[in-house]
């Protein structure tokens, strides 16, 4: 655009008569104005990102419901992005401290700290009905994600499971207790 704008400014410079200038810079003019007063008029649809961490067989699940909500409400125009967790964190992260990044965050609980820490991320319960949220899992352990009493995510499944595995040709007994991990490992 900028190049444009010199080309017109050197092109009335060597323009003797003054008509020509006013008149070249009266369509240039309204060329620009025109360009931005109806780049408006065509609908537009409200996008809306996801940036998932999904397995293949998960994104399909989410791009189907996805197009069934947008077939529900053909304002809005769905898309998902994958991410691996921790480039899904950082991302969203340097995305976000730009003013950019995605609508909906689908990912790890343990990225909340991060991203209520940086202020990132906006509380959830004061947007969604208590009989909503009171919906879902809470014993043995709340499903839902809060955090310094806030609400900031909502979990489609609970676990980060982690598991201790052993070598059966050096350790006969694996320890029942940490107490008897600790005690072998000393």
């Amino acid at each position: 655009m900028f190049r444009h704008r010199y080309r017109a400014l050197r092109i009335m410079y060597r323009t003797k008569n003054r008509y020509h200038s006013v008149v070249f810079l009266g369509i240039m003019s309204l060329i620009i104005i025109g360009s931005g007063m109806f780049s408006g008029c065509a609908e537009k649809k409200e996008k809306i990102m996801v940036w998932t961490s999904m397995r293949p067989v998960e994104q399909d699940v989410l791009d189907s419901l996805l197009q069934q909500f947008s077939s529900k409400y053909p304002d809005y125009d769905f898309s998902q992005l994958f991410y691996p967790n921790e480039e899904a964190r950082i991302n969203f992260i340097i995305a976000a401290l730009a003013g950019k990044g995605p609508d909906l965050i689908h990912g790890a609980s343990d990225n909340i700290g991060p991203f209520t820490d940086l202020e990132l991320i906006q509380a959830l319960e004061s947007r969604l009905d208590s009989v909503f949220l009171n919906g879902f899992l809470m014993k043995p352990f709340p499903a839902n994600t809060w955090l310094n009493g806030h609400l900031y995510q909502i979990a489609d499944r609970i676990g980060n499971h982690l598991c201790l595995v052993y070598n059966k040709n050096i350790i006969n007994d694996p320890p029942a207790t940490m107490n008897e991990l600790i005690e072998l490992g000393i």
